[in-house]
């Protein structure tokens, strides 16, 4: 039996602009999933997640629509091996509201299988299962996600080009909306509205507000992270993706004292986030506002095997 746990996400810059190219910045928090990995006596993969009260099975090789299942296969076919496995997943991340939580099983699936099969496992590995499992609920993601759940640290992601960012741990407070967010529907949203000049303008500055933001970030300026937060903010809802819901708790958390304030994410509904040296204010004026809301630390390990 091994466990191998992984951070959630928070997209901190450039969301939505990343889609054409510019600049975004993520980083891994300290909310984790937890896989343990087991040996069975069966052919076949049966997964039990804990928080969904799920519990469901599938092969040990051939199609799958469970990104867990692949990325069982994938650690199965990296070692050449043919054996069920039993997975239990118990994760403290949010599911669907942008934090990452597909992509963390995925990781934490596939460093606990490799580990108990082959006693090591290497990371690139880990990370390349994982994307592959991505791709059965998500066809052709970014790779930022595993990445960020993998390697942890906070990371630029740029046309598929990933680099590290020497920052510091930084608090931020987490509001979620409740309200299920729709990744696709708000790209596509955005694709129709840079037809408008306008509007590409302001998917543009989300890039350059980026790379300002990579060097503050570096640097541990809060009041510039904040404002250049609030600046993010102001061009997606120029974009349309924010919502009445969202826009409540980000100036319910500055109202509150935060440094600056965001949607993260594609919008439309999940989470907000706050950088603030004050988080249970933060926290008591979002709850106030009916949202779920919890403090979160940046710049996290990536994926480990628990003792």
């Amino acid at each position: 039996m091994i466990t191998a746990s992984a951070p959630g996400m928070i997209v901190l810059f450039g969301e939505h602009a990343v889609v054409y190219g510019e600049m975004a910045l993520a980083t891994a928090i300290n909310k984790r999933v937890n896989v343990t990995a087991t040996e069975l006596d069966t052919r076949s993969i049966v997964v039990e997640s804990k928080n969904l009260g799920r519990t469901f099975e599938g092969p040990l090789y051939g199609e799958t629509n469970e990104p867990v299942i692949r990325a069982v296969q994938g650690a199965l076919e990296r070692t050449g091996k043919s054996r069920g496995i039993g997975i239990s997943i118990d994760s403290s991340i949010p599911v669907g509201v942008g934090m990452g939580s597909s992509a963390s099983v995925s990781v934490a699936t596939a460093a606990a299988v490799l580990q108990l099969l082959q006693d090591d496992f290497d990371l690139i590995d880990v990370c390349t299962i994982a994307y592959e499992a991505e791709k059965v609920v998500h066809g052709n993601p970014s790779g930022i996600v595993n990445t960020i759940a993998t390697f942890g640290g906070t990371i630029s992601f740029k046309q598929g080009t990933i680099e590290g960012i020497d920052s510091k741990v930084l608090s931020f407070v987490v509001g979620n909306t409740g309200i299920p967010r729709n990744t696709s529907t708000m790209v596509e949203k955005v694709k129709k509205h840079i037809e408008d000049p306008v509007m590409a303008h302001s998917l543009f500055n989300i890039g350059a507000i980026a790379w300002k933001a990579k060097e503050a970030l570096a640097s541990r300026n809060l009041n510039e992270i904040g404002q250049l937060m609030n600046k993010n903010h102001e061009f997606l809802r120029n974009l349309g993706v924010s919502s009445p819901e969202l826009e409540v708790l980000v100036e319910a958390a500055k109202d509150a004292g935060a440094y600056g304030a965001k949607l993260a994410g594609a919008g439309g509904g999940g989470i907000m986030i706050a950088l603030t040296e004050h988080a249970q204010d933060v926290i008591k004026a979002l709850k106030e506002k009916g949202a779920t809301a919890f403090k979160v630390k940046t710049n996290q390990q990536g994926v480990k095997i628990e003792e």
